[in-house]
């Protein structure tokens, strides 16, 4: 007995870290394998029946970002975009370990899991996805007096929990008072959006947005930032040349301190600066780049470790510059899918074809939205269309497992 307990603790465990969008096509290219077992690679079974393939995730649901916006707008209710994925991580075969990681040591091929009692799970292949987080250290580094003081878009979750209290805020305000006033630090893709999706909600609140230098969208190219400026002034939202430099309670009164040395007086700090990668990648001994994010290659393998995948938020690839979006996470899935497997089945990975240049559909929170993709962009209702029917068929398709 203890023979075959050794034996069974020195097979190798396959580990699939997060629950991000690029996981989930993992999650349904396994199911899809064990739908059809007569096609299926006999390892990749006997592993899964094994309970050799773990997921390790502290939930069973995930957030499609790309439908946040809508609920902030009022478009969907708030549990609209929130992926229930029991069904598919069942039909997937894979063992569900119900923790969070909270580090990883990549020499000894270990992770450190923050399950109550800091477990620790030898691998030997792993895939990370877990995605980008906002910490104190980044936020504070970025805005000091963020961490405390503002609304963040991460953990979406959070966030939208957290809406319906700003709402009520906002119409509890007196309106001798004056508006109640949202100021959107970040003019990224999610903070226009999210400026654009708030103004709609709340018709009498007065929203800015923390653009910096740069005209919203002027990175991409002069017909997009012009679709995005009248966008932004059609639902009233005031741009400022500044990008903010800390959040402060002044005399009982929050106010954003601006770059130009000015002052910004609000009810509701918004926090739109993007994320940062987990930060035990650090102590990981992958490779990472400056930021932090694990270097791979074009099939998505890091490029210090053979055995390590990574997707998303957390990765960087280093053949082509990406966009930090769910649609670039969502775009990596299936090549990872199939990567991941043929690894494990000592096959070499395939090259994902190299794409800068990525479709996006930006929503208006009014029922229209802006489609771009490289230097071009149209938009209107039917844009709009579009992506709903988009985004409602991902979430169809992940949400009743298989």
């Amino acid at each position: 007995m203890l023979a075959q307990k050794e034996a069974s603790a020195l097979r190798p465990t396959l580990v699939l870290a997060g629950l991000g969008h690029a996981h989930v096509f993992v999650l349904e290219h396994l199911a899809a394998l064990r739908k059809t077992p007569h096609k299926a690679p006999l390892p990749i079974l006997q592993a899964l029946d094994a309970g050799r393939i773990v997921l390790v995730s502290p939930s069973d649901t995930a957030v499609y970002s790309g439908m946040v916006p809508g609920v902030l707008a009022g478009i969907y209710e708030s549990q609209t975009p929130v992926m229930q994925l029991r069904a598919l991580i069942a039909a997937s075969g894979v063992r569900h370990v119900r923790a969070s990681v909270a580090g990883l040591d990549a020499q000894t091929q270990t992770l450190q899991l923050d399950d109550g009692v800091q477990t620790g799970l030898r691998y030997h292949a792993l895939s990370l996805n877990t995605g980008g987080m906002l910490t104190r250290e980044f936020c504070e580094a970025k805005v000091p007096g963020s961490w405390d003081l503002a609304l963040k878009l991460r953990p979406m979750g959070q966030l939208l929990q957290l809406w319906p209290q700003v709402q009520r805020q906002a119409q509890a305000k007196p309106k001798d008072a004056g508006p109640y006033r949202i100021a959107v630090i970040g003019a990224g893709a999610a903070g226009i959006e999210v400026a654009m999706a708030m103004a709609v909600a709340l018709p009498n609140a007065s929203v800015s947005l923390l653009a910096g230098a740069n005209a919203p969208g002027s990175q991409i190219s002069r017909g997009f930032a012009r679709r995005v400026a009248a966008a932004l002034a059609h639902a009233r939202v005031q741009v400022l040349p500044f990008a903010a430099a800390g959040i402060e309670m002044r005399e009982g009164q929050l106010q954003v301190l601006l770059s130009g040395g000015a002052a910004l007086a609000c009810d509701a700090p918004v926090l739109a600066i993007g994320n940062t990668p987990p930060p035990w990648l650090k102590q990981s001994g992958l490779a990472l780049e400056p930021n932090g994010h694990v270097l791979v290659g074009p099939s998505l393998v890091s490029t210090s470790n053979p055995n390590v995948f990574a997707a998303g938020d957390v990765a960087a690839r280093v053949d082509v510059l990406q966009p930090r979006s769910g649609a670039a996470a969502v775009r990596s899935g299936l090549p990872l899918a199939k990567n991941w497997v043929r690894f494990l089945l000592g096959q070499q990975p395939l090259h994902t074809r190299a794409r800068e240049d990525f479709l996006s559909l930006l929503s208006c929170g009014n029922g229209t939205a802006i489609a771009q993709f490289g230097k071009f962009s149209t938009q209107g209702a039917w844009v709009w269309h579009w992506k709903h029917s988009l985004d409602t068929k991902f979430m169809a398709r992940f949400s009743k497992g298989m």
